[in-house]
């Protein structure tokens, strides 16, 4: 519940309805206001039987580990220079297996020893997908090679008709 104190500032009310540890963040437009978000521990109480029985009691602000953690990470963020993460460690260099899987990407890796079993049905499609190509290749090549010998054959056919015609 917000309520409007007419002196340029606002009441604000909220009952929880669970005893527990919350955290309030009080914005303005989208800005933090004031030291938000807030940590507080709200404690379950007994029934009051008249306002008499209302006590108060006097405790320690409750102390707001989320924040401390934030401000841990923010300083440790900020010493690498990267919003991501810690990133500490140094760049590792490529090694020549490393190297070897980017420049062959179609070479099989096994990176997980579980599906190594699938290695030999890899390997077995690959060599009969390379023998079909190398079977469609050959087909090619025979009947290129055909059509060129019927061509030379018409053409030495035409050449001897020809010869025959001035005898």
């Amino acid at each position: 519940e917000v309520t409007d104190t007419g002196e340029g500032s606002y009441l604000c009310r909220y009952t929880a309805e669970q005893a527990g540890f919350y955290r309030i963040s009080i914005t303005s437009n989208g800005v933090p206001i004031a030291e938000s978000p807030y940590s507080l521990q709200v404690k379950e109480t007994p029934a009051l039987t008249s306002v008499t029985d209302l006590t108060v009691e006097s405790t320690a602000p409750v102390e707001d580990k989320v924040s401390l953690w934030e401000q841990i990470a923010q300083i440790e963020f900020g010493a690498d220079g990267v919003d991501a993460g810690w990133d500490s460690e140094e760049e590792e260099e490529e090694t020549s297996e490393q190297r070897h899987i980017r420049e062959h990407p179609d070479t099989p890796v096994v990176e997980n020893y579980e599906d190594l079993y699938k290695l030999g049905k890899l390997q077995k499609m690959k060599k009969e997908l390379e023998e079909k190509e190398k079977q469609a290749k050959l087909i090619k090549m025979k009947k290129q090679l055909e059509t060129e010998q019927q061509a030379a054959d018409a053409a030495a056919a035409g050449a001897g008709a020809a010869s025959s015609d001035r005898m």
